[in-house]
């Protein structure tokens, strides 16, 4: 992705400045690109996009935010921001080879530039409104992501506060994580955590102890895989299983 359009700027409330006229809204820009105005804002990572006669609802690339349904810390700011970036405005969605083109809540997954031409999910991350977020494979501007995530922490912006941190928010990639029970014994040699691939495709790591670790199978043909850290899996693309 061009560095211009992945540069993030560091004040949320700017925006490029002109008119947004109704006619661009269906345009196409460029091969991958369509634009649309967005007409309502879920929560940090998910807007609703009219694009043409149809609303679209989009899921963003890149970047996890706060879980306002678990009232998760700062879950109402990185919504309050989203919608400060993109409530009533034309954005731009990129599509990314690399990823889906929906999730399975059938949303659109979809890189959302803002009229600046700057990443909503940088200028997310790089305030400290979410956390870099990569499912299955490396995104396109996935390193200039983790950059802005790295200062981020730094700062101790956002999701990485100190109060934040209490709640177990302030981790990448992860939610709330159960830790494993203590005499959890290690299994396949050394590692205990399981990477299982669900029906529908999705990877999810469980950890002992956590609901599911038990009844959870793990077959090395399909794919699956035993990890030592979390860390290992989320850098293989599984995510942390809710329960």
């Amino acid at each position: 992705m061009a560095a211009a359009v992945l540069a993030a700027g560091m004040v949320v409330g700017a925006g490029a400045p002109g008119a947004q006229a109704a006619g661009a809204v269906s345009a196409v820009r460029a091969p991958g690109e369509i634009v649309g105005r967005v007409t309502y804002v879920v929560d940090g990572d998910t807007v609703h996009v009219r694009v043409g006669s149809r609303i679209e609802k989009v899921r963003v690339i890149g970047v996890d935010t706060p879980e306002l349904s678990k009232r998760q810390c700062f879950s109402t700011q990185a919504k309050a921001a989203t919608t400060n970036l993109v409530a009533g405005k034309v954005v731009t969605l990129r599509a990314d080879r690399t990823q889906g083109d929906r999730d399975r809540y059938h949303r659109l997954l979809r890189h959302v530039i803002l009229p600046d031409r700057s990443s909503l999910a940088q200028r997310l991350i790089a305030n400290g409104y979410g956390r870099e977020y990569t499912y299955a494979k490396p995104y396109v501007g996935q390193s200039t992501f983790r950059s802005a995530q790295a200062r981020a922490m730094k700062a101790r912006r956002g999701v990485w506060s100190a109060t934040c941190a209490k709640q177990g928010v302030g981790r990448p990639l992860t939610q709330a994580v159960t830790k494993p029970k203590p005499n959890a014994k290690p299994v396949a040699g050394r590692c205990t955590i399981k990477g299982n691939i669900s029906s529908s495709g999705e990877k999810i790591y469980h950890l002992p102890g956590q609901r599911y670790y038990n009844a959870t199978k793990i077959t090395l043909n399909k794919g699956e895989r035993w990890f030592c850290s979390t860390r290992d899996a989320q850098r293989a693309g599984w995510r942390p299983a809710k329960v």
